[in-house]
């Protein structure tokens, strides 16, 4: 049997992969309910629909138009993206997964490890359960229990924090701002009336988030919120042991997120197969997920860059992206694939070699 600790959108399709090939899996999961809390933006490339079938019932809005602002300027171009019912996304996994054959335990937290046992915490009971998994899978997220058996360095983590808010929005158009030093914002649009607003950060600066705010919703911003979901975001290192000891970590809880945007469905789910396949196969996980983890360590060197960047030297990358060959590319080659997209980028717009020095 393999136990998966966590039933978020990647241990449930983990599990899916799993169990419709006939192996054993039980999931435990600390929350009552599978999909609540919810700490994700919930926004993806296009690309998305190709990796794994999604019913059109999780895609409440399709983005068409990206708006890139700095201090000074500001950048429109084409583009092709998804907004999705993050709680529906874990439902429907999970439901598949069960279908499938995959065993839930609700409630249920992942306490420690001793020796080939694992000791599980049946929160309703107040009791604790031993199992002896052949396997133990972490899929509990950034602050995750089994990562901490294989690497006991803490991890890195970036903040973040985001709202749905209402308001007037442009229901196709997606909004990243860079108009303070080391900030993101960004609003993503559910509908012409509510959106998602957020940042991520390494350290929060709840002033010029709330500026922010007032800037681009208004004074009254505030009585505008819906809900706030504020929760940690994995940052990728690269250093992190991913298999050792008949455990394998996955997701937020191997820090698989791009550095750039914080975003983890994608790579995601993409090691999720890497895993699956793994197993199935008997092959080390290391090398299937190899090419997922090659993607993500350009986004940590992006990263780099834009950590290092001043508001003046955003301005001067929006005017360069500012240019109709810039576009075409960006909509052509999406932020999922950053290693071909730098590279393109960089030989139509030598001037973006500019930044490389931000890296020393």
């Amino acid at each position: 049997m393999i136990a998966i600790i966590g039933a978020g959108p990647v241990g449930n399709y983990v599990a899916y992969l799993l169990a419709s090939n006939n192996i054993a899996v039980e999931v435990f999961e600390e929350h009552g309910e599978v999909g609540i809390p919810w700490q994700c933006t919930g926004i993806t490339t296009a690309s998305f629909e190709k990796i794994v079938e999604l019913p059109p019932k999780l895609i409440i809005n399709r983005l068409r138009k990206l708006k890139i602002v700095s201090r000074r300027h500001s950048v429109r171009m084409p583009i092709e993206e998804i907004v999705l019912d993050r709680v529906g996304l874990d439902k429907h996994w999970y439901e598949e997964a069960k279908k499938s054959g995959a065993k839930y335990h609700l409630n249920c937290r992942f306490e420690r490890k001793e020796g080939k046992s694992v000791i599980v915490l049946d929160k309703k009971a107040g009791k604790e359960m031993m199992i002896q998994p052949d396997l133990l899978i972490g899929a509990d997220g950034p602050s995750s229990k089994v990562s901490a058996l294989i690497n006991p360095k803490p991890a890195r983590t970036f903040f973040g924090y985001q709202v749905r808010i209402k308001g007037e929005y442009d229901a196709e158009c997606f909004e990243t701002h860079f108009i303070d030093d080391h900030l993101f914002y960004w609003v993503v649009p559910e509908s012409a009336t509510v959106a998602r607003i957020g940042t991520f950060c390494t350290s929060f600066d709840s002033r010029a988030w709330e500026a922010f705010l007032q800037r681009r919703c208004g004074k009254k911003a505030k009585g505008l919120i819906i809900n706030a979901q504020p929760g940690k975001i994995p940052w990728y290192s690269g250093e992190k042991i991913i298999e050792k000891d008949g455990i394998r970590i996955v997701g937020d809880a191997a820090g698989q997120v791009k550095a750039t945007t914080g975003g983890g469905l994608v790579p995601g789910f993409l090691a999720a197969k890497a895993l699956a396949r793994s197993i199935i196969k008997n092959t080390s996980y290391a090398k299937e997920v190899g090419e997922v983890h090659r993607q993500l360590s350009v986004s940590l060197y992006l990263r780099n860059i834009l950590s290092r960047c001043s508001v003046e030297d955003y301005d001067a990358l929006v005017r360069y992206l500012d240019q109709g060959r810039i576009k075409r590319l960006l909509y052509k080659i999406d932020r999922d694939h950053p290693i071909q997209l730098a590279w393109r980028a960089a030989v139509l717009e030598p001037r973006l070699l500019r930044f490389l020095p931000k890296l020393l």
